[in-house]
């Protein structure tokens, strides 16, 4: 944010906030920790360093295309690059469905993660017997 404050001309201070980084860098992490059991430590690594590589730098770059392309409006990052172009082009914010479809991706990661790390079973209690 430093760097656009100092460099350009940035339309909606009040819609450009670090939680907006936070929620994509939140939605990654969760990635990785439902990859991570199901690939292995190592690999899990890897690929958790792929997949944002390839939505967020290579698919979703506006200097690779102007527009994504339509399937790639159903990835984790579509909706806060979409809000982050919005708040620093435009003088108003209308980017409501993108911004929601991120919060969509937390929240089902969310539960996502939760069943990876309990092992999709409910959590028993043991009685032991003396």
């Amino acid at each position: 944010m430093n760097a656009t404050a100092s460099g350009g001309q940035t339309q909606q201070w009040n819609h450009r906030r670090p939680d907006d980084f936070l929620l994509v860098a939140v939605t990654y992490a969760l990635i990785g920790v439902v990859i991570g059991p199901l690939l292995g430590k190592v690999a899990g690594v890897f690929v958790a360093f792929l997949i944002p590589f390839l939505d967020l730098g290579i698919i979703q770059s506006p200097m690779l295309r102007p527009e994504p392309q339509e399937w790639a409006r159903f990835l984790p990052g579509y909706g806060v690059t979409k809000v982050l172009f919005d708040t620093g082009l435009t003088a108003h914010f209308d980017e409501t469905g993108p911004l929601l479809m991120g919060f969509a991706w937390l929240v089902g990661l969310l539960i996502l993660a939760g069943l990876v790390l309990s092992g999709g079973h409910s959590v028993h209690t043991r009685n032991e017997v003396g």
